[in-house]
């Protein structure tokens, strides 16, 4: 177990109540206190757990469900605002900056973060990425697919383009694949090139490189070489995330 000290009294806010009299620390103090003992990858995944509109099981790994994010990169600001000078937090600050909010599962954590992170951190030279970005559907195709308004897994808006993540679990069977395919077209009706990630395109990191290059030359991107160390910071952020036994406390 790791024990971490703060000197200034905490302020408002620092804790939520369970039940009863059990307190545990807020989303907010959670992210200062890991600045303390995590590199900036990590604690770049952590910041996207908090802000992420999934659960993970209380062992601190997988996928449980969906969920509204239990807080946002701007009330993390807000909260490091008021604990200058705290251990760690240039280091929470700069990982903050990495940190792709509302992601719905941890392989979309995985993509986002590969948009974001620099190379040196696991990531590629990519245009600014949103995830779960609304996008609106043109209103004569609004009949077909039941909504006047989608939201992009994850949106790259300078170029036009989205990603979205197809998994195994939400998007097999008949009903769901028909669902799939449609939400797939009205997207590019809306004038936005799409590619499916799923988890066969990205089983292993050299198959994953390639859907990569993928995205950049169906997005219009230009393609970069990353040296040796640069490559092995992507390496160890695909492992991290697509690791079974990963976990995150």
């Amino acid at each position: 177990m790791k024990e971490h000290q703060l000197s200034p009294m905490l302020p408002r806010g620092s804790f939520r109540m369970l039940a009863g009299a059990v307190r545990v620390a807020s989303p907010e103090l959670t992210y200062l206190l890991m600045a303390q003992c995590r590199d900036i990858q990590e604690l770049a995944v952590i910041g996207c757990y908090l802000c992420g509109g999934f659960s993970i099981s209380a062992e601190g790994s997988g996928y449980t469900g969906a969920r509204d994010p239990i807080t946002t990169p701007e009330e993390i600001v807000a909260f490091l605002d008021l604990m200058p000078g705290v251990r760690g937090i240039k280091r929470a600050r700069r990982a903050l900056q990495y940190v792709v909010p509302n992601t719905a599962s941890p392989i979309e954590t995985l993509l986002a973060l590969t948009s974001s992170l620099p190379p040196m951190l696991g990531g590629r030279t990519m245009p600014q990425v949103a995830a779960n970005q609304r996008i609106l559907v043109p209103e004569r195709l609004q009949k077909l697919i039941s909504a006047d308004e989608l939201y992009g897994d994850l949106y790259f808006e300078s170029v036009k383009g989205d990603i979205e993540y197809d998994s195994y679990d939400f998007h097999t069977g008949r009903y769901r694949l028909d669902h799939t395919s449609t939400r797939r077209n009205v997207i590019e009706a809306a004038g936005i090139k799409v590619v499916s990630a799923t988890w066969g395109q990205i089983k292993e990191f050299g198959l994953y490189q390639d859907f990569w290059w993928l995205v950049e030359n169906n997005f219009g991107i230009r393609h970069k070489t990353y040296n040796e160390k640069q490559l092995l910071a992507q390496e160890t952020l695909y492992c991290m995330l697509t690791n079974p036994e990963f976990r995150l406390f």
